[in-house]
């Protein structure tokens, strides 16, 4: 077979193919990315946030806008920075609002931005301030939300650090 007849008999089956075989998609990505948050979500729920991180970021490969996905990354780089000092707190802190930041731009939700503030400000040992982000959450859901009882909760939960 010449060169021309290969190229043409290329073309042909190119042509013919199913878009996911030209794009590298699969529908096995979608059923992996699905197990992949699934093990992310349950780690989460255990407190195994360290492990749970590249579950995660494998399911978001796969849904790089999904809000969910984003939000849980960015609790667990926040809940990471809890347990690390020095740079390695600063990053995880930086990556988590990064991954908020994403959030937001899909889903601007005034309660959310609220909690998070406050869990941020929890983080940075800030106690006033989230404090203050409580406040703004009563004002925002007079008749209770599960953000206002969430942060009320971490509020009541915090323990500064030890002193060096």
């Amino acid at each position: 077979m010449n060169r021309y007849a290969l190229a043409a008999l290329a073309m042909a089956v190119m042509g013919t193919a199913p878009a996911y075989a030209m794009t590298g998609y699969s529908p096995a990505d979608d059923t992996r990315a699905a197990i992949e948050l699934r093990i992310g979500v349950d780690l989460l729920a255990h407190g195994r946030d360290n492990d749970a991180i590249p579950h995660l970021d494998a399911a978001l490969d796969q849904s790089p806008d999904d809000v969910g996905i984003l939000s849980d990354l960015a609790a667990a780089h926040r809940r990471v920075a809890r347990a690390s000092t020095g740079t390695a707190r600063d990053a995880e802190m930086r990556l988590s609002a990064a991954y908020y930041h994403r959030v937001l731009e899909q889903d601007l939700n005034d309660r959310d931005f609220l909690a998070y503030m406050g869990e941020l400000y929890l983080s940075r040992d800030d106690v006033r301030s989230a404090r203050d982000e409580l406040k703004a959450l009563d004002a925002a859901c007079p008749e209770g939300c599960a953000q206002h009882d969430q942060l009320a909760a971490s509020i009541a939960n915090y323990a500064p650090p030890p002193a060096p």
